[in-house]
């Protein structure tokens, strides 16, 4: 069972038990084991919920009905109708309905689909036939449907581990070929929260343009350029003739790689000054991001700091304002905020449950005035990391005007360069 799935194991465990149910339902019912009415997958697009679904209908051997919109309302709600009637006549049986949150209109508040479907479940229960639905944004469906009952079991699929992300990039890359410089834990870090139609799709590009140019054998360059014009939407910027980047460009995204590696060593991934589509300014910086990130006020002031280091190189270096902080600035007020409103990190005076509609004009302005006052001391604090390790940002905006994007190991080689191999940790 589900060969085609690499990692997830918490996942297919859960969905093994279905199969089993399906196969020997006898010993489930000899407990007195009800048979589950309904299983509801969701997550991101790319995750492989179908995929995952597949080879669960695979393995249980029973007929299968599948349920897309694919045509007008009213005959997509009659195919609905008569898509139950069918399975339960050829019991035990599974209907699954991909993508069940696009059968209904956005603006629809009253979604006759999403009502038929909670009727057919209703009308199936106990005459073994499983309701199997994919989905990418559960809010979308009324809490009715999705409730125990009708869709016993609601699980999410995310993003691939770390762990599982490495498993999967070593199955795509063992079916290419690949140099001898490719390294797949390096591979792995450089795609860093990609889903699993983004590694496979990488990894494909990156041996299109391989193949396109002639030659036998893969290198990291290919991938990191594959991975700047996939997951950055920017052009490849390895092994190209290209002018020398922007000196504050450069020191912008030096900056945010200095804060987050003093603060966090080894977090930085990827760093560019190429252009990316669909932004004024160019340049970007990628981190690794601790698993427990939204669950430390901690690593969250980390992140307000590389937010703003970007804007201090600048000032630090050059002495001007920079133009391209704008949306960094954006970020970063947003996370002092939830400070304030969801974390209540900064007193209950200023907390959100009672800034409301009816606070005071005075309460609103204080808690604006506290969110700039908090905003300054970060600021003052990733200049004094910045000014005290001046070194560091000189020698990686250097590397940056000459090659425009450098990844893990060269940063890491850099910082060994100016502290050696001791531990840097911010004042």
């Amino acid at each position: 069972m589900f060969e085609n799935i690499i990692g997830y194991e918490d996942i297919k465990e859960e969905l093994s038990v279905i199969i089993d149910m399906f196969r020997d339902p006898d010993k489930y019912q000899k407990i007195g084991a009800k048979p589950i009415n309904g299983v509801l997958l969701y997550g991101a697009p790319g995750t492989g919920k179908t995929t995952m679904i597949r080879d669960m209908v695979d393995a249980c051997d029973v007929p299968v009905y599948v349920l897309r919109k694919d045509k007008g309302n009213d005959d997509f709600i009659e195919e609905i109708v008569e898509t139950f009637k069918e399975a339960r006549k050829n019991a035990p049986a599974i209907v699954f309905m991909d993508d069940m949150d696009k059968f209904a209109d956005e603006d629809d508040r009253c979604p006759e689909e999403y009502a038929v479907i909670q009727s057919c479940i209703d009308d199936v229960r106990g005459c073994q036939v499983l309701a199997l639905a994919t989905v990418n944004e559960p809010d979308r469906l009324p809490r009715s449907l999705v409730r125990a009952g009708r869709f016993d079991k609601t699980i999410k699929l995310g993003n691939p581990s770390r762990e599982d992300a490495e498993k999967i990039v070593r199955y795509y890359l063992s079916t290419k070929g690949c140099g001898d410089d490719i390294d797949y834990k390096e591979v792995t870090r450089l795609l860093n929260g990609s889903s699993c139609a983004e590694l496979e799709s990488i990894i494909n590009e990156a041996s299109i343009m391989t193949a396109y140019e002639n030659r036998e054998k893969m290198t990291n360059d290919d991938i990191i350029n594959a991975t700047l014009k996939v997951i950055y939407h920017t052009p490849a910027a390895l092994n190209s003739e290209c002018e020398q980047s922007d000196p504050t460009l450069a020191y912008h995204e030096a900056g945010h790689a200095v804060v987050s590696e003093i603060l966090e060593p080894g977090s930085v991934n990827i760093i560019s000054t190429s252009d990316r589509s669909g932004r004024d300014v160019g340049g970007f910086t990628s981190y690794q991001q601790a698993d427990r990130y939204f669950n430390s006020i901690d690593y969250m002031e980390n992140r307000v700091m590389c937010l703003l280091a970007g804007k201090a190189a600048n000032d630090i270096v050059f002495g001007i304002s920079d133009v391209g902080c704008n949306d960094d600035l954006r970020r970063a007020y947003s996370i002092v905020s939830r400070f304030i409103d969801d974390y209540c990190a900064y007193g209950f005076h200023n907390w959100e449950g009672i800034v409301n509609e009816e606070s005071s004009q005075k309460m609103r302005s204080e808690k604006e005035t506290l969110v700039c006052f908090e905003m300054s001391k970060y600021y003052q604090k990733t200049r004094k990391i910045l000014i005290e390790n001046r070194q560091f940002l000189d020698a990686l905006a250097k590397k940056l005007m000459k090659e425009k994007t450098i990844t893990y190991h060269s940063v890491q080689a850099i910082r060994n360069e100016c502290y050696g191999k001791s531990a840097v940790s911010a004042a």
